[in-house]
């Protein structure tokens, strides 16, 4: 499909620049059916803007390949010396937060013993103790004390191990039959 002599005004944007180009190689072929002025000028003007734009990307491919490298390079020494500080970093950040649930028991603690001490020192506190743990009493009270029954059944039972591991059936079958 060769292109008309002259730009219509129904054609598309892509069609009217095919025109152009193909005015554009016969001015520099040419040829003896060459396009009016102006379409020369134009076809000149894509020409030159083409080739230069090529010209400028080749440029800035080749010489940007260096710098792009040398970019990468740098971003990738910059991570590998940041890790050791980062790591460091949240290893301290996690040993201080450690640190403070520690203080902040330590100072329940630290709590505990002090109202434990300013008990001690309380006499009415003291007495309430001596009564319950000693059996003491007052001059003219009867202290009682209550002794559980003397049982020869221990309480606990243990069990004692054979050392295989029994399946619970035949643990049932043992616990019925004796």
């Amino acid at each position: 499909m060769g292109a008309p002599l002259r730009p219509t005004a129904e054609m598309t944007r892509r069609e009217k620049w095919r025109y152009v180009r193909a005015a554009s190689k016969r001015r520099v072929r040419g040829r003896e059916d060459v396009a009016p002025v102006p379409v020369q000028q134009a076809a000149r003007r894509v020409d030159d803007a083409a080739h230069l734009g090529v010209a400028r990307v080749r440029r800035v491919l080749a010489g940007d390949r260096g710098l792009l490298l040398g970019l990468l390079g740098i971003v990738v020494l910059a991570v590998l010396v940041l890790i050791g500080p980062t790591r460091s970093f949240l290893d301290q950040r996690a040993r201080v937060e450690l640190a403070e649930q520690q203080l902040a028991a330590l100072d329940a603690a630290n709590a505990a013993l002090e109202q434990r001490s300013a008990d001690l020192t309380n006499l009415d506190h003291i007495e309430v103790l001596a009564r319950e743990q000693l059996g003491y009493a007052r001059p003219g009270q009867v202290a009682y004390s209550l002794v559980p029954p003397a049982d020869d059944t221990p309480v606990v039972t243990t069990v004692e191990s054979t050392g295989t591991a029994s399946s619970w059936w035949d643990r049932l079958r043992d616990a019925f039959l004796g």
